[in-house]
């Protein structure tokens, strides 16, 4: 029973696709408006306050 709550804490956060409404620089590549790319919650709460996408 241990392993499988270690397995649950290192879990990867939920990754959903979004548009984006700027051109960015993310993860050493260049996105242009209207782009769709893959974030986890914590990136998609920090791209929707800078006004990368809408929230």
């Amino acid at each position: 029973m241990e392993e499988v709550r270690e397995e649950k804490q290192t879990r990867k956060p939920k990754a959903s696709k979004v548009t984006l409404l700027k051109n960015i620089k993310y993860n050493k590549q260049r996105y242009k408006i209207g782009e769709e790319i893959e974030v986890d919650e914590e990136e998609r709460r920090a791209f929707v306050k800078a006004g990368i996408i809408e929230g």
